[in-house]
């Protein structure tokens, strides 16, 4: 049977909890960018398309806070039972599984948001809002986004860790 050692196992379950919070905190900073009058004016949104982002971001939201929540429980399981001294490594595996499922499950309502949202652009705002959104990205200093140095290159028409989506 194989020993995990606990500040592995911990250290592991830290940056999955930071990494979540990362993008929480990011995603609050840049959600609602719709609403922001520059960028609304600078996307050309019509009216009807700023209410059906806001239609599709509140009904993402009430799917995603539950889905956030689970996470938190099924991370926390994890951590308590890292933090156990009788915990044998299949139960610990278990508990990873339920983890990683709810970290998916999040991830796919979000991506499924970002999504819908793209739909609800023509290509060129998808084009304006992508440039706009790397060079707001670019402003930020080293010390707020030093994740992205270790970032793998982005692959076209897929999602960034922001939930921004990049197209080249």
């Amino acid at each position: 049977m194989t020993v995990i050692q606990k500040p592995t196992v911990s250290l592991f379950v830290l940056l999955s909890i930071l990494s979540v919070a990362v993008l929480v905190t990011e995603a609050t900073q840049r959600h609602r960018w719709w609403s922001d009058g520059n960028l609304k004016t600078l996307l050309q949104l019509t009216d009807d398309q700023a209410k059906t982002l806001e239609t599709i971001y509140q009904t993402s939201r009430q799917k995603l806070h539950p889905l956030m929540q689970a996470l938190n429980r099924e991370e926390k399981s994890l951590s308590l039972l890292i933090n156990e001294a009788t915990t044998q490594e299949p139960d610990v595996v278990k508990q990873i599984d339920k983890v990683e499922i709810a970290r998916g499950a999040l991830s796919k309502e979000r991506l499924l948001m970002i999504y819908r949202m793209r739909q609800e652009l023509s290509s060129d705002q998808r084009d304006q809002l992508e440039t706009e959104m790397r060079s707001r990205r670019e402003e930020v200093p080293e010390r707020i986004r030093p994740q992205e140095r270790s970032l793998p290159p982005r692959l076209p028409f897929t999602s960034d860790r922001r939930g921004d989506q990049q197209r080249r």
